[in-house]
């Protein structure tokens, strides 16, 4: 197999640096003409994959999901195969193909070894790709904090900083278009769903399956406060919600307009949008290794 693996050393704060430094013994023995190439820098990492999809079949990404979302993004274009240690905080992609987070090396060399290939959708939104949810409103606002909460532990990260958005978002306008239906509607957040999963542990949109050629606009419309805090608290312990809190469409296509820019996440990174966002599905899917 020609394979390389592309590490965020900064990745969870430098514990997926730390991981590779430990394994790269056992990668060497797995993979012996494998190269490792270490990212300390997020600007270079688009020459750096670029440059990789040129001269290896398979490209791994080791890191959270905002590294493989980078990653992908160039083997997608280039036609290649996508593999992933995951070593983030949430890891909500890897989790979507089988590929637990907290394991030995030898658990991702063999699934790498194994190398049981499938195809994935790849929306984008904006043009920009993304994998697996693009949130906006509450969600958005939720990721700002906890990007700014980087001596947090993980899993209280998105807890606190949740907590922080529950009294300071405010609700917003928001425009739907798709093929079957136009609406205008107040809300909390509405989520672009490819995947269930976000921040680790939210299981935002149970119908989505990252397979199907559609994504889930997963809307929470304005009501409560306190039942968004309730809504919250739920997902927080790792609990699905009831129809009762949103509403979910399947679409292959969807334009979105707001009155105004609304706090957003791409991947579980920043990411800026306007007054408009545009989702479409990609007729061609990235080939990924699932466990």
């Amino acid at each position: 197999m020609s394979i390389c693996f592309v590490v965020n050393e900064f990745s969870n704060s430098s514990k997926a640096g730390t991981f590779i430094h430990e394994y790269e013994p056992q990668i060497s023995k797995t993979f012996p003409k494998a190269s490792i190439y270490y990212i300390n820098n997020l600007d270079n990492i688009d020459q750096v994959v670029s440059n990789a999809v040129n001269s290896f079949n398979t490209i791994v990404a080791c890191g959270g999901d905002g590294t493989i979302q980078c990653v992908a993004k160039h083997v997608f274009i280039a036609g290649k195969t996508l593999g992933v240690i995951p070593l983030g905080s949430g890891n909500d992609f890897a989790k979507s193909i089988g590929v637990l987070p907290k394991q030995h090396i030898s658990y991702y060399l063999n699934i790498l070894k194994k190398s049981k290939i499938t195809e994935l959708d790849f929306p984008s939104v904006n043009e920009t790709l993304f994998l697996n949810t693009v949130g906006i409103g509450f969600d958005g606002l939720t990721n700002i904090y906890a990007q700014r909460m980087s001596h947090v532990k993980s899993g209280l990260k998105y807890t606190l900083a949740g907590i922080k958005a529950f009294f300071l978002a405010k609700t917003f306008t928001i425009s739907v278009q798709t093929l079957n239906t136009n609406f205008t509607e107040n809300v909390w957040m509405i989520v672009l769903a490819n995947g269930a999963f976000e921040g680790g542990k939210f299981h935002i949109s149970p119908s989505s399956i990252n397979t199907d050629g559609k994504v889930e606009l997963v809307i929470f419309p304005a009501f409560s406060r306190i039942k968004l805090g309730y809504a919250f608290l739920k997902l927080s312990f790792g609990l699905e919600l009831n129809s009762s809190y949103y509403r979910c469409l399947s679409v292959q296509k969807a334009r979105l307009n707001f009155p105004k820019s609304q706090p957003a996440h791409l991947d579980g990174e920043l990411f800026s949008i306007d007054k408009a966002a545009d989702l479409a599905i990609n007729n061609r899917k990235i080939r990924a290794i699932m466990a």
